[in-house]
């Protein structure tokens, strides 16, 4: 008996895959074993479906995660950056004050060492 006695139906019919087996086994009892198998590899693809999904979801929520972790380092990053650029002002404008006051004392010493030669000279 070929198989175009069994009736099919299209692809986009909404028809259980035990209802077609079934069907095919009653007029066919003959691919019963082939029934088994193809429920079988069914079953497996399903399966597979499954953990794909499941590991798309996975893989997903992990994205999202680092993809907000990455933006809150970038936020910090930020906060860091102005706050090293704020200390090296800071820093800067100490450094000329401290050469200010350096350059100040070294003028009075030196003043001071001229006045003291020029009195010991005069003496």
């Amino acid at each position: 008996m070929p198989l175009g006695e069994i009736k099919t139906t299209s692809m986009g019919a909404a028809c259980s895959l035990t209802s077609d087996l079934t069907q095919i086994l009653q007029k066919k009892p003959a691919l019963a074993s082939f029934a088994v198998d193809l429920l079988d590899l069914y079953l497996c693809l399903w399966e597979c479906y499954m953990i794909k999904s499941a590991g798309k979801i996975r893989l997903e929520e992990e994205r999202r995660f680092l993809q907000d972790s990455n933006q809150w380092l970038v936020g910090e990053n930020e906060k860091l950056q102005e706050c090293c650029n704020n200390q090296e002002l800071l820093l800067w404008d100490r450094r000329q004050a401290f050469d200010s006051i350096h350059q100040g004392i070294i003028g009075t010493l030196q003043n001071s060492d001229r006045r003291y030669c020029h009195i010991n000279e005069v003496q």
